[in-house]
């Protein structure tokens, strides 16, 4: 998560950050990620989503292909452990 900014955070219900000028931007674009949490029956839901823009070009075609799928594992892990943290 060093990789993002922190944009929003509204206690005990929403997370915003957006990716940091410089090396991350140029490496991954200039994208944001938001975690929710919402009241889900007895329980909560806790939801991700993220943007990022489509790249052009030969490189962009790799990262346009590759990058969902290190995000899924990604969010994957971050939800588990904001999960983890909310439980306690």
């Amino acid at each position: 998560m060093t990789i993002f900014r922190l944009e929003e955070f509204v206690a005990g219900s929403r997370l915003t950050l957006s990716m940091r000028p410089g090396a991350p931007t140029r490496a991954f674009g200039a994208g944001w990620i938001t975690y929710a949490v919402e009241p889900a029956g007895r329980g909560s839901r806790l939801a991700g989503a993220l943007a990022f823009p489509s790249r052009r070009g030969p490189l962009g075609a790799v990262s346009n292909a590759l990058l969902p799928w290190g995000d899924l594992v990604m969010m994957r892990k971050q939800l588990l452990t904001l999960a983890s943290l909310a439980s306690q």
